[in-house]
């Protein structure tokens, strides 16, 4: 007797377990296809897609530079966006200081090119290794009358010296040297090939650089990527209303839904106005036993 009460109890554990698992589990398929069972399907089938922001213009603000984007104003969106991950340690803000020699002033060829000396002339923003300014060519040095329009000059410096100078869309790598009471920028090719000289400014500029990475529980489980493309996990979809539902054959049946997007932490400080929505369409599938499936389905936004 106590045998067949112990069977008894193990079968009615099971059976309690299989329908458990089975009230758990997901609507894979139905037997009746409308807008309920088929709101059911799509909502199943995007439980395993979660919601992804594109952040590669995101990314692309990150690594070393010179903006300070917790203190200073946001200029764009973009940078509005990392200021507020910043704000929630989704990125990590580092900063250190670089040493730059201060390389201004006038610098002049060694050499003349058909007839004319070319002239660099220098100036290094504050707070920061940014070289700007204009380059001309003179047949005098008496005076050094710069024309009415010279070329504009941008660029940068290194801590090395290593100069990447912009010349009215000509680029150029250069070298900046003192040596002894004069400088010198070498230019390793280009059309400003050969030596400039000027004067040394004796001085280097300390300039505070900030180096912008995703925090290692981004990195770990809020990034993905499709081929290139960066993307953060911004959360789930919610599934409204399916309209337009109809039969294309026997066995294929097509709808349209709404959705929109339930947002994690990480996903409020992409939209922290209103979330995404938009529509999306489902093609649906019936299978021999006479249940329909979700086939294809694609989310517009």
């Amino acid at each position: 007797m106590k045998r067949t009460q112990r069977l008894l109890s193990t079968v009615l554990l099971t059976v309690v377990i299989l329908l458990t698992a089975a009230c758990s589990s997901s609507v894979h398929s139905v037997k009746q296809l409308d807008e309920s069972s088929a709101r059911d399907l799509i909502k199943d089938r995007l439980t395993k897609d979660p919601y992804k922001i594109h952040a590669d213009n995101i990314s692309k603000l990150l690594g070393r530079t010179l903006k300070d984007y917790k203190s200073s104003p946001a200029g764009n969106e973009q940078e509005a966006i990392v200021k507020r991950l910043l704000d929630k340690a989704f990125v990590i803000q580092t900063t250190e200081t670089v040493s730059y020699p201060k390389s201004s002033g006038t610098f002049i060829s060694q050499n003349q090119y058909v007839g004319y000396w070319t002239i660099y002339d220098l100036e290094m923003r504050p707070n920061s290794n940014v070289l700007t300014g204009d380059s001309y060519r003179t047949g005098s040095l008496e005076g050094l009358a710069k024309p009415a329009s010279p070329w504009w000059v941008e660029g940068s410096v290194e801590p090395d010296g290593s100069l990447r100078l912009n010349t009215s869309g000509s680029h150029e790598e250069a070298a900046y040297v003192e040596e002894g009471p004069a400088a010198y920028i070498d230019f390793r090719g280009g059309s400003s090939y050969g030596r400039y000289k000027g004067s040394a400014t004796r001085k280097r500029v300390d300039v505070k650089v900030y180096t912008y990475s995703w925090s290692p529980d981004v990195l770990q489980k809020r990034l993905t990527r499709t081929g290139d493309a960066i993307y953060v996990i911004g959360g789930d979809f919610e599934v409204g209303n399916v309209s337009r539902l109809r039969l294309v054959t026997d066995t294929v049946a097509s709808a349209e839904f709404a959705w929109k997007a339930s947002l994690n932490d990480v996903g409020q400080i992409f939209f922290p106005i209103r979330p995404p929505d938009g529509t999306g369409e489902a093609l649906f599938g019936k299978k021999p036993d006479g249940t329909w499936f979700v086939d294809q389905l694609s989310v517009n936004h």
